[in-house]
């Protein structure tokens, strides 16, 4: 996991389309395969970096 202040690096978070914090972006070789934007629990955020995709709850 890597933290990335979009204040400090604009260019960055334009490059990666980041539109809402916190936006978490999984990627694998070097390739996008998944996004989350806002607050996520803990489970969801594991299951999102294993690559486990779960229903969404409201």
């Amino acid at each position: 996991m890597v933290h990335v202040d979009t204040d400090e690096e604009p260019e960055l978070a334009s490059r990666y389309r980041v539109v809402g914090i916190p936006t978490t972006i999984r990627f694998v070789s070097g390739e996008e395969t998944g996004r989350l934007i806002g607050f996520r629990s803990e489970e969801e955020l594991t299951a999102f970096a294993r690559g486990i995709k779960k229903p969404r709850t409201v």
